[in-house]
């Protein structure tokens, strides 16, 4: 707006004033005569800037490989920033020989300096902000999708195996192979404090839909610009999926704040968790998390499987860890995002209500489902427990039916498989079956052909059974193998027993 002429008349210069402001009013409805939000006012990211300067930049150019590689080295030595797809640890150890140093590294530090060059630390708080101006702050951002990656039994899955760590941050070592620092006991507390309060699965799965939101933007300006090839599309689509479809965050950071809450109750047992839950312990459970190793894993490479024969550990360190940090490791974006969707969800917010509402569901599914889990393997240990088998034999079974059946059970068991029949008990130990080897043989022309089943034991039972049944010898193939079994081949196995 240009500066008022001193020399305006004071009374024009007041009805100006008063003209701007019912047309700045105006402008501020919307259709429905209602304020727009306030993330109108916001100045939105110039994202065709941003994937101009990042192409500028080399974001898409080829890197000389340095001189004296072999082939292997060449193989796995990146050319281009994104020529590599943040993965998993499994990405480095391929075809049972872990990658080369040199191209770890490379590929590690080209990810780690291209994050950094898209995240743009000035241009993500401004898209933030845009973010959490609105009066929805799931505005434009997918945060259904992401919150899809939240599945409760994931927590606790392959948890840390160190119990006596659990709820200690004193300095204990927590490295792992598999960046799941937390034991369970600290998932299981993390899923019940997530129950209590399904809002910090919101704050968590909104953040990621942010970052996501802001990846998309600089991909549909590289394409609306022309600005990258097919290789370029790949390498982008690529490195956006490592954020669509990760649940890392959800793994990592929900135990976290778990551990770190309980230690501020137990400083503070009279304050209500929503004054607990704050900037200072999202950032004490992020650094601790850092430094314990939620980004890195340790892979013990045995003399086989090393690249040069020697036996060694492979750290790899998640190449978006200082880009991440840089958003997290403060615990303000964390806090803004919570404090804007405490606010929503008290003042009702439909989505905010119905998402928490989710979360709860898929917590209870899963505490059903490991009650379930923890009764199966009750009820096989009990099954374990016992001397033997044990089985009622069914209307349509006869005697050899029966006899073929505890014939595969003992053996599969590898215990006495019991029945009774008619009165009489039967028992049957394992290993009567002998070798697989020993009922092959070439068919004949007055065999009975089988031509069902898939499981070689159960085959050579089953046609056992029906052997002793016909008086006939009966045939079957099985992957490309012929086995026979007659009459007297099926009746050795139960010399012992009156047929």
């Amino acid at each position: 707006m240009s500066e008022r002429s001193p020399r305006c008349d004071p009374t024009q210069a007041a009805i100006a004033n008063v003209l701007h402001t019912l047309q700045s009013e105006a402008a501020a409805l919307e259709p429905n005569g209602e304020p727009t939000s306030e993330a109108q006012t916001v100045a939105p990211v110039d994202f065709d800037s941003h994937a101009r300067a990042l192409v500028a930049g080399g974001l898409f150019t080829e890197h000389p490989r340095p001189p004296g590689l072999n082939s292997y080295e060449r193989q796995w030595m990146p050319d281009r920033p994104l020529g590599r797809p943040w993965s998993s640890a499994s990405f480095f150890l391929t075809d049972g020989l872990d990658i080369p140093a040199s191209a770890l590294n490379t590929a590690r530090r080209f990810t780690s300096e291209a994050s950094r060059a898209i995240f743009k630390p000035d241009l993500v708080a401004a898209f933030v902000d845009e973010c959490i101006a609105s009066d929805d702050i799931f505005w434009g951002v997918p945060v259904r999708d992401t919150l899809a990656e939240f599945v409760p039994g994931e927590i606790t899955y392959e948890a840390n195996p160190n119990k006596d760590l659990s709820f200690r941050t004193d300095g204990v070592n927590r490295k792992v192979n598999n960046r799941r620092i937390y034991t369970k006991a600290e998932g299981e507390a993390g899923l019940d404090l997530m129950h209590e309060q399904p809002e910090l699965v919101l704050t968590i799965a909104t953040y990621q839909a942010m970052m996501v939101k802001y990846v998309q933007n600089i991909k549909a300006s590289l394409e609306s610009q022309g600005l990258f090839d097919e290789r370029g599309r790949q390498e982008f689509e690529a490195y956006l999926k490592g954020w669509e479809e990760s649940n890392n965050f959800f793994i990592s950071l929900i135990p976290g704040i778990a551990v770190f809450l309980k230690q501020a109750q137990e400083r503070h047992p009279d304050m209500p968790v929503d004054e607990l839950v704050n900037g200072p312990l999202f950032s004490h459970m992020f650094m601790f998390g850092l430094r314990s190793g939620m980004f890195r894993d340790h892979i013990e490479v045995d003399e086989a499987h090393a690249y040069d024969g020697v036996a060694h550990e492979a750290r790899l360190r998640c190449p978006l860890a200082g880009t991440i940090a840089d958003h997290l490791s403060d615990g303000e974006l964390f806090d803004r995002i919570h404090q804007k969707i405490l606010a929503q969800k008290n003042e009702g917010h439909g989505l905010i209500e119905s998402s928490a509402l989710s979360v709860r569901a898929k917590i209870d599914a899963e505490r059903s489902q490991e009650i379930w889990r923890q009764e199966q393997l009750l009820a096989e240990e009990a099954e374990r427990a016992k001397p033997f088998e044990e089985f009622e034999v069914g209307e349509d079974m006869d005697l050899y039916g029966a006899l073929g059946h505890a014939v595969f059970m003992a053996d599969q068991a590898r215990k006495p498989a019991k029945f009774t029949l008619n009165g009489t008990e039967y028992t049957i130990e394992p290993g009567r079956m002998g070798s697989m080897d020993d009922w092959a043989g070439e068919p004949q022309d007055s065999d009975y052909i089988e031509e069902r089943g898939s499981y070689l034991p159960g085959r050579i039972v089953d046609a056992a059974s029906h052997a002793l049944r016909t008086n006939q010898t009966v045939a079957f193939q099985h992957n490309f193998t012929w086995f026979r079994i007659t009459p007297e081949r099926a009746r050795s196995m139960f010399s012992d027993i009156p047929l």
